[in-house]
């Protein structure tokens, strides 16, 4: 086929446009033959001097690309052909690709390829924008002109991750998945004002000189930029809750520079302020940040997890005797990885002797992706990849999406929870956390690694991004395919105790000091007595450098309990002085103490001081050690000396116990006659509060027991309505008429696979009006007899042909609701002869019976209804 190339202005020499390469932009645009009005309003609006290349991937027959072809060419100001073979695209040129090509790219040359046969227009949509980002980058913008359930969602994904923009045209649907939606004769500008913002903030092209960044201006500059970062990240976390401090930087910066062009701001400190006081913004940015690779619907799921690893996990469950075979997708976005793992579970399980169920946790942080994610319904096309008899057994198609059947989504489990700050699930057989650990610091990504490493079994499967690892990889898990992420957890090394997560700790910028601190901290050591700080329980909070001389360490399971660890002769006066300082909460300080070290003798008294940390409200107890050398005249007293001193110390505690036992006796059993008495009402109101509550449980039974009947009538509801929609999916697919529904404008609601061989394909699919339906029909009054139909609520039959010389018979007759409403028109066509046949009115009382009577009579519709005024 032939390029069909038809100027409109006059160009520049091709020398000149050969020089200036491809330009700085690449627009590709999707659309269909249906929607070529909004393509022309469109191109109206683009600048005849623009640079920019524009390829059109459009979906229409042959008879019709030259028409689509003639309408762009109006329409736009610019050269338009067709691509039919391998050339340089030149900037201010628009290229047409016909439904039936796939773009490919090789080494800056343009050109087309054949699409296999069947191939979804999506998928050939999908393939196109995938080498056009590998090959321009950021530079890619991509537009679509199609309804939702036909966008290129792989290619989209594709486009984001270089840098590049995805717009859809807000006239033909809403596509909530475009970072900008918008009128069609709008998009134009907004690309303008995108690139005029872009260009304005970069460097000079074809210059490689690099600033000075030690200059003033370079310094503050610099200065600027990081805490405009330090802000953004700030006011992320304000308004969508989210931390991404412990992410790298560097990672990061990508993205957040695509969303400054999306928002047509330049620099960090401008969308700092564009950022303040806009919350959907900043849930847009956390998308943004949150999104990983492609989802297992866009690649192959059995490549990454394939039938052996999935026998694996069955194995593994098996081997333990596990009745459940457990996952955890982490960070699962909008869900689509979870119902992915999901089916391979499902279909492993289904083999004979693996487990008897499967388990999916699904968690995420984000509020609004669980909330789509829930709901399992994702446009027809993201399902594409799948084979048709997986995708059947698993997904219903309703209204051009796919939905999760029920089966599926019991499998699955949605939750909020943050893998960085939450305690982490456990004894799971497969974990899925896919391109994310990259973005992590590396100690931040040593420490989540253990975290995983505890989640599984031991032998569990870790799923990670294609080519995702790290260098503390090896200390937890073994490598199965590490260009596929796949990873298994190490028998050995796991650590007993949960580990604590990253967000729980205390960061440690919270704890660095100046220099002069650390100088003063550190003299004052030096001179201190040797000291340690115990809380609850007396557990070892922390140590100074010189109390370790006074502790010892057994073999074994180690323990910070201080009685545990303590030199056995200073355990006793401890013990006492730590008792007494926890009761009266005030110093306590014990008598001297022999103690024998390095073949010294020596004498320690030990101070334990009470005290309640102002940060965090938690009391505590400084215990201090106060050694000194033993006296030699104490070592010449006789050895009685020691033993009349302790009597005489025991007699005068025993003396002023007894001094104060007298007054306080009577005290004391009058404080518990009153506690007895406040008890003994206690005790009456909670035997109040069990009768109220056994009486109200009677009345929770009784209304449980209606409840669970009305549960059991609505599924019997629900029963009978899937058997009737099966009867009448079978009814539509098994009738050889074509039979459509239009509603009072006399747009298509519904139409049987027959439509599709008289009528416009594109048209139908559009839900349009019913004249462009039957654009092929040489039936002028279609229009007139329909309304007639609706009024008169009386059947019409007409003998019609197309273009193509075939005949038919066309029966109208009213749509009635259940209700006796009557909404619109049911069109029927019968094929006849090649010949015209010979006129024959409809008998009144006697209508012809068809496939719109025989869904009438299925559905339990009544035919004698007045019509809705």
């Amino acid at each position: 086929m032939n390029h069909t190339t038809m100027p409109r202005r006059p160009t520049l020499p091709a020398a000149d446009l050969l020089s200036s390469g491809v330009g700085r932009t690449v627009i590709a645009i999707a659309a269909t033959a249906a929607r070529v009005d909004a393509l022309a309003s469109f191109f109206r609006q683009v600048d005849p001097r623009t640079d920019a290349v524009f390829i059109v991937m459009l979906d229409a027959e042959a008879d019709r690309t030259l028409d689509c072809l003639l309408a762009l060419q109006q329409a736009a100001d610019l050269p338009v052909q067709v691509l039919a073979e391998r050339l340089k695209p030149r900037p201010g040129h628009l290229y047409i690709v016909p439904g039936n090509q796939t773009v490919d790219v090789i080494e800056g040359m343009v050109g087309t390829d054949a699409a296999p046969a069947d191939t979804p227009f999506a998928s050939v949509v999908d393939a196109g924008l995938i080498q056009l980002a590998h090959a321009y980058g950021e530079r890619v913008f991509a537009l679509s002109f199609m309804a939702r359930q036909n966008v290129a969602t792989q290619g989209w994904h594709s486009v984001r991750q270089v840098g590049g923009i995805v717009m859809a045209a807000s006239d033909i649907a809403p596509c909530p998945e475009a970072d900008i939606c918008m009128p069609s004769d709008q998009l134009a500008a907004r690309i303008r004002l995108i690139r005029q913002v872009s260009d304005a903030h970069a460097p000079p092209r074809g210059r490689h000189v690099l600033a000075d960044p030690h200059t003033a201006d370079s310094v503050v500059e610099a200065e600027a930029e990081e805490w405009a970062w330090r802000d953004v990240l700030t006011l992320l976390c304000h308004h969508a809750r989210h931390d991404f401090r412990r992410y790298r930087r560097d990672a990061l910066m990508p993205r957040v520079t695509r969303r400054l062009r999306i928002a047509c701001v330049a620099g960090l400190p401008a969308y700092r302020d564009y950022l303040q006081g806009r919350p959907a913004e900043a849930h847009a940015l956390l998308a943004e940040l949150a999104s990983g690779g492609p989802s297992l619907f866009d690649t192959r799921t059995s490549v990454l997890l394939d039938t052996e690893t999935c026998q694996g996990l069955v194995d593994l469950a098996s081997q333990r005797g596990d009745p459940v075979l457990r996952a955890w997708n982490v960070d699962c976005g909008r869900g689509e990885d979870s119902y992915a793992i999901g089916i391979l579970l499902l279909d492993a399980v289904s083999q004979p002797g693996a487990a008897a169920a499967v388990q999916v946790f699904a968690t995420e942080s984000d509020a609004s992706a669980l909330v789509q994610a829930r709901a399992g319904r994702y446009p027809a096309s993201r399902i594409a990849n799948m084979a048709g008899a997986v995708a059947e057994r698993h997904f219903a198609v309703s209204n051009g999406d796919a939905v999760a059947n029920r089966k599926l989504r019991g499998t699955i489990v949605f939750a909020a929870h943050d893998l960085l700050q939450d305690p982490p699930l456990s004894r799971l057989h497969l974990v899925a956390w896919r391109n994310r650990l990259s973005l992590l610091t590396h100690s931040i990504q040593r420490a989540m690694l253990r975290v995983l490493h505890y989640s599984l079994v031991p032998g569990g499967y870790l799923l990670l991004g294609e080519n995702e690892g790290s260098d503390a990889m090896d200390e937890w898990f073994v490598s199965v395919d590490r260009q596929r992420g796949l990873y298994r957890a190490r028998l050995t090394g796991a650590d007993a105790q949960v580990p604590v997560p990253a967000g729980q700790g205390v960061t440690e910028s919270a704890f660095k000091s100046s220099a002069s601190g650390e100088i003063y901290r550190r003299a004052l050591q030096r001179d201190a007595l040797p000291s340690l700080i115990v809380g609850h329980e007396y557990e070892l909070v922390h140590l100074c450098d010189r109390v370790g001389r006074f502790l010892t360490f057994s073999v074994g399971e180690p323990t910070r309990q201080l009685l545990a660890v303590i030199d056995p002769a200073l355990r006793g006066a401890l013990r006492a002085a730590l008792h007494e300082a926890t009761l009266s909460r005030q110093p306590v300080y014990s008598p001297q103490v022999s103690f024998r070290r390095g073949g010294r003798d020596l004498l320690v008294s030990i101070a334990a001081k009470p005290f309640t940390d102002s940060d965090n409200g938690a009391d505590l107890i400084l215990v201090l050690f106060d050694e000194a050398e033993v006296d030699p005249v104490a070592d010449a007293l006789p050895p009685e000396a020691p033993v009349r001193r302790i009597e005489s110390h025991l007699h005068t505690v025993r003396t002023g116990l007894r001094r104060q036992g007298d007054p306080s006796q009577g005290a004391g059993q009058a404080s518990l006659h009153a506690a007895n008495e406040a008890l003994q009402i206690i005790n009456e109101e909670l035997r109040t509060a069990t009768e109220e509550l056994k009486a109200r449980e009677s009345a929770l039974q009784a209304a449980n027991q209606e409840l669970s009947t009305l549960v059991s009538e609505l599924e019997q509801e629900m029963e009978r309505a899937a058997t009737e929609r099966d009867h009448l999916r079978n009814l539509r697919h098994a009738s050889e008429s074509a039979v459509m529904f239009v509603d009072r404008q006399l747009s298509v609601r519904f139409y049987t696979p027959a439509c599709r061989t008289v009528f416009d394909v594109a048209a139908l699919e559009a839900c349009g009006p019913l004249t462009d339906v039957v654009y092929g029909l040489n039936y002028p009054g279609l229009a007139d007899d329909a309304a007639t139909v609706m009024r008169t609520l009386r059947r019409q039959e007409r003998q019609v042909s197309d273009r193509a010389g075939r005949w038919f018979t066309v029966l109208l007759s009213p749509y009635v609701t259940s209700s006796d409403r009557v909404t619109g028109v049911v069109v029927t066509l019968r094929n006849k002869a090649a010949s015209p046949p010979i006129a024959r009115p409809v008998a009144a009382g006697q209508p012809p019976l068809d496939m719109s009577a025989s869904i009438a009579s299925l559905m339990g519709m009544p035919t004698d209804v007045q019509p809705d005024r």
